[in-house]
């Protein structure tokens, strides 16, 4: 099971593009924290994952750090494994925080959108200015620590054109892990989907070259759809589990099933608020509230359904849909380009290094995990 606690509705930065609506200073109580964590620990069944969100996070330091030990003591104690992962800006990460974040085995995302002229045309200052910068000083500091930093940078109509750009300066600052992430909220045309694509074409070329230099590198949306074919197909394991395995806590303590969907935790209705930890009897979400929304996330569109890349889409994300079109189930025509885009170039530059017998490639962990299925099907 998955908790993210976002700990706060402050930022820092004034991000253009941020489904967190308006930023003020409300903050999540510790004993809102508590009664969520004990009900997750009480239902989880096997381990769990700590997520702390915002906001920016890092401006509740002091809150992070005495959750986490509540949190590891509760894990301890009950003998769950307990891991944790942390999204910020990084701007406020100094080597002391990411040395505590480390050593008790709290992985970081960092958000950059790339170098300095694409990263503050969405990213800039709550102050106004370059956040730049400050960003990059932190992604350093992070990756200083865990080399594995993964990054995650938003593609949005207003940044789209740089997407390859993006990936070649992260690479050159030493990120080996890349998250892609395009907007579903934002306003796609016909042209900045085109876009999208043939940028995508360009870093599949960028994955093919770190690959036939012996650098290995992951980037998504690519290496997500590899693993999709590999497996042949997403199982139910994969699909999203926002209200299920993942749930989030806002500081007013309402339940909701994806941090995505806390937004500035106002529109309890649209985003799915699944009850109030301080409110339900046992400090969990609503029981009803929940199998109502499990009823919709099955009610899938037909034509997603019949749709022959049905079976490696992500079509069903509650949150990129709610964000895109307002309902569960049904995704925005921006996400289905998308999710064809990556799943063809994924596709074109797996099935070249597979043919040339990268060695490199060929040891990836997707494929010793389904090693058997692989050489029995032949895989690409």
């Amino acid at each position: 099971m998955e908790l993210m606690l976002v700990l706060t509705h402050a930022c820092n930065l004034a991000c253009d593009y941020c489904y967190a609506g308006p930023k003020d200073g409300r903050a999540m109580p510790e004993a809102v924290a508590r009664r969520g964590i004990a009900w997750v620990f009480d239902h989880c069944g096997g381990r769990l994952l700590l997520g702390w969100f915002g906001g920016e996070p890092l401006l509740r330091w002091d809150l992070l750090t005495a959750l986490h030990g509540h949190a590891a003591g509760e894990a301890r104690s009950r003998r769950i494994p307990l891991s944790g992962t942390l999204t910020t800006n990084a701007t406020l990460l100094t080597a002391d925080r990411m040395a505590w974040l480390a050593d008790h085995g709290i992985t970081v995302a960092v958000s950059i959108d790339g170098d300095a002229e694409t990263h503050d045309r969405l990213r800039p200052l709550a102050s106004g200015g370059s956040s730049f910068s400050a960003v990059r000083a932190g992604l350093r500091v992070a990756l200083d620590r865990q080399p594995m930093t993964h990054t995650v940078s938003v593609v949005h109509p207003g940044n789209v054109p740089n997407l390859d750009r993006t990936v070649g300066f992260l690479l050159e600052e030493g990120v080996r892990q890349i998250s892609l992430s395009p907007d579903p909220s934002a306003d796609w045309d016909s042209r900045g989907l085109e876009i999208y694509r043939e940028q995508l074409e360009l870093v599949g070329e960028r994955w093919l070259g770190e690959f036939r230099a012996g650098r290995e590198v992951w980037i998504e949306p690519l290496d997500g759809k590899i693993i999709s074919r590999v497996k042949g197909g997403l199982e139910n394991c994969d699909r999203c589990a926002a209200g299920t395995r993942r749930l989030a806590l806002a500081p007013s303590g309402n339940w909701y099933p994806c941090e995505r969907m806390v937004g500035a935790d106002g529109d309890r209705e649209r985003f799915w608020a699944l009850g109030n930890t301080l409110e339900t009897m046992d400090g969990g979400p609503d029981p009803m509230t929940v199998a109502v929304l499990r009823a919709q996330q099955k009610d899938v569109p037909a034509e997603c359904r019949r749709c022959p890349l049905g079976n490696r889409c992500h079509y069903g994300c509650s949150c990129s849909n709610v964000l895109a079109t307002g309902t569960i189930a049904t995704p925005g025509g921006a996400m289905c380009a998308a999710e064809q885009a990556a799943i063809a170039v994924a596709d074109r530059v797996a099935v070249a290094l597979w043919q040339e017998g990268n060695p490199l490639f060929l040891r990836r962990r997707y494929f010793l995990e389904v090693g058997r299925c692989t050489r029995r099907k032949g895989s690409f």
